[in-house]
C-alpha cells in the first residue's frame, strides 16, 4: 500500500468514500441495509461500513483523480466511468 493511499487493505470507510463520490454520507450504510444494490463489497465493523472497491477505482483515486456522481443527462467527457449501482454512475477526471 502506498503511504498516501486512503485505502487500507483495499477498503475505505463508506461515509468517507460517499463524500469523495459526492454522495449522501449515508449512501453505503443504506445500501448495506439492503435499500439498494451496489456493485462493491461492503462489511460492517463496530457500526462502521467499510467498502472494497475495484482495484482500478483505488488506483484512480490514489493517483489524484477527482470523482463525482454523473447525472443521466451529463454528456461530459470522463477518463473513466464506474457504475456503482443501476441508478448511480461515478465519473473520474484529472
Amino acid at each position: 500500500m502506498n503511504t498516501q493511499s486512503m485505502f487500507l487493505d483495499g477498503e475505505i470507510l463508506g461515509a468517507y468514500l460517499a463524500s469523495v463520490f459526492c454522495l449522501n454520507r449515508q449512501y453505503f450504510a443504506q445500501a448495506f441495509q439492503g435499500k439498494y444494490k451496489v456493485n462493491v463489497e461492503m462489511r460492517s465493523l463496530h457500526g462502521f461500513i467499510f467498502v472494497k472497491v475495484p482495484k482500478e477505482i483505488r488506483e484512480l483515486l490514489d493517483n489524484g483523480f477527482i470523482a463525482s456522481k454523473i447525472e443521466k443527462e451529463d454528456q461530459a467527457e470522463y477518463t473513466y466511468r464506474f457504475e456503482l449501482s443501476k441508478d448511480c454512475t461515478i465519473g473520474f477526471w484529472k
